[in-house]
C-alpha cells in the first residue's frame, strides 16, 4: 500500500508543481490527503494490534485523525468537519477513507471490522470495496492485466463498457478511471502520469491508482522517460524519496508497509528494478533453452528473483506475463513460460532488445544465481 501513499503525494505534487511532478513524480514538500492519512493509520493500527478490539479501534482511529500533523497531511474541509463527530451518514468522496483502508486491511490479510465506524454501505460503494480489495490480491499473486479483468467479472465488465465513469463522481467511477490509467501504462510511474491527466479529484484518483499499480509493479524506483527530464540531468530510474515531513511524522507505520511488501511478495517487480521504460523493439532469437525443466519450485524461485549485486550483475522482474533479464539499467531479454504434460515448465517466446549487451548469454547468467538445486 505504499503505492497509494505515493499516488497520493503525486497528485498533491501535480496540482502544486506540475514540473516537478513530471521529472520527479513527488515533492520534497509534498502532503498527503486524507486518503493516504487512511492508509498510514490503518498500517499503524495493525502493526499495533491487528486484534484490537473495535472501541479501541475506534478511538485509535479518532485520535490520528483529529491529531494529524499540518507539516506532513493537508485534508480537506469536508474530512476535518466530518472529524469533529465521526457520524456517518456523509458521502461522496469521504467513503474514500474508508475504501482505503479496507484495502490496506486486505493488503496485510487482516480483517477490517469495520474498525473505522459503521459507513452506510451503499451498492456503489460496496461493489468499489470489494473490486478494489480483489485487483490488489491478484496482481500481488502475479496475476496478468488481463487474468484480473476476467476474474472481476460481469458487473465490473459492464460497468467499464457502459458508466460515463470519465465524467461521474461515484466511487466506482473514481476506481474504473483508476484501473484505466493503470491498464494502459507500462509501470508505476506512468500509471500515476495517466490518472492525473484525467478530471476530477486527483488526490483518490492517485491513492487508488497508486494502490493498484504499486500491487504489480512495485514502487521503489520511479522510472522516468527521457523526454520528462533534461539531457544533462537524466537518469532512467531515480530512488523514490519521502517528504522528510512525513518520515519525521510517521516514520513506524512507513516503515512497517515498506518491511512487510518486501516480505510478504512473490515475485520481483518491474519498478524495483533498476532497468528503464524507453520504448524497446523485440526480436524473437533461438531458444537453447526449450528442454530446460522447471518444476514448481524452481518457477517460484524464478518469480521471487533476488537483488543484482556485484556477483550476481543479471536480474529478472516480472510484468503481466513475462520474465524480464537485465543488468545495470539496460534491459535486455524476455521470455515467456509454458506449462507440459506432465505439469512442469519451458521457456518459450525467447526474445532480445536491440541494445549491444543483449544475447542469450545473459539468461545463462542470470540462470545461474537463482543457484537452482
Amino acid at each position: 500500500m505504499i503505492g497509494a501513499i505515493i499516488g497520493d503525494l503525486a497528485a498533491w505534487t501535480y496540482e502544486h508543481d506540475r514540473t516537478r511532478f513530471w521529472s520527479h513524480l513527488v515533492s520534497e514538500e509534498a502532503k498527503v490527503s486524507e486518503f493516504g492519512l487512511s492508509v498510514l493509520t490503518t498500517a499503524a493500527l495493525i502493526d499495533t494490534d491487528p486484534n484490537m478490539p473495535r472501541e479501541e479501534a475506534l478511538r485509535f482511529t479518532r485520535q490520528a485523525f483529529r491529531n494529524f500533523s499540518t507539516a506532513s497531511v493537508e485534508m480537506s474541509p469536508e474530512t476535518i468537519e466530518w472529524t469533529g463527530s465521526f457520524i456517518c451518514g456523509y458521502q461522496s468522496q469521504l467513503f474514500g477513507i474508508a475504501i482505503l483502508r479496507m484495502a490496506t486491511c486486505a493488503f496485510f490479510e487482516v480483517a477490517d471490522k469495520e474498525m473505522y465506524f459503521d459507513p452506510n454501505w451503499e451498492k456503489e460503494e460496496g461493489y468499489t470495496r470489494m473490486f478494489l480489495n480483489q485487483m490488489i490480491s491478484l496482481l500481488r499473486q502475479g496475476k496478468t492485466k488481463d487474468e484480473v479483468y476476467e476474474e472481476l467479472g460481469s458487473v465490473f465488465k459492464n460497468c467499464r463498457h457502459h458508466w460515463n465513469w470519465l465524467h461521474e463522481e461515484g466511487m466506482l467511477s473514481y476506481l474504473l478511471r483508476a484501473w484505466d490509467a493503470f491498464y494502459r501504462a507500462f509501470d508505476f510511474t506512468s500509471a500515476i502520469h495517466n490518472a492525473m491527466r484525467m478530471n476530477g479529484d486527483h488526490r483518490l484518483m492517485g491513492a487508488f491508482t497508486g494502490a493498484i499499480a504499486g500491487a504489480m509493479y512495485g514502487c521503489r524506483y520511479n522510472m522516468v522517460k527521457r523526454k520528462y527530464q533534461s539531457e544533462e540531468s537524466y537518469s532512467p530510474y531515480q530512488y523514490m524519496t519521502w517528504p522528510k515531513a512525513l518520515m519525521s511524522d510517521y516514520p513506524e507505520p512507513m516503515h512497517f508497509i515498506e518491511e512487510r511488501a518486501i516480505k510478504q511478495r512473490i515475485f520481483f517487480p518491474k519498478n524495483n528494478a533498476m532497468t528503464n521504460v524507453e520504448r524497446h523493439t523485440w526480436q524473437s532469437v533461438e531458444n537453447p533453452f526449450v528442454d530446460l525443466v522447471i518444476d514448481e519450485e524452481k518457477k517460484r524461485i524464478l518469480l521471487y528473483a533476488f537483488e543484482p549485486d556485484w556477483d550476481n550483475r543479471y536480474g529478472f522482474y516480472w510484468e503481466n506475463g513475462w520474465f524480464y533479464v537485465y543488468r545495470s539499467g539496460v534491459l535486455l531479454l524476455r521470455f515467456q513460460l509454458k506449462q507440459v504434460q506432465d505439469m512442469t515448465y519451458r521457456i518459450c517466446h525467447l526474445q532480445q532488445t536491440e541494445a549491444s549487451q543483449a544475447n542469450v548469454g545473459a539468461l545463462y547468467e542470470a540462470i545461474y544465481s537463482l543457484r537452482w538445486k
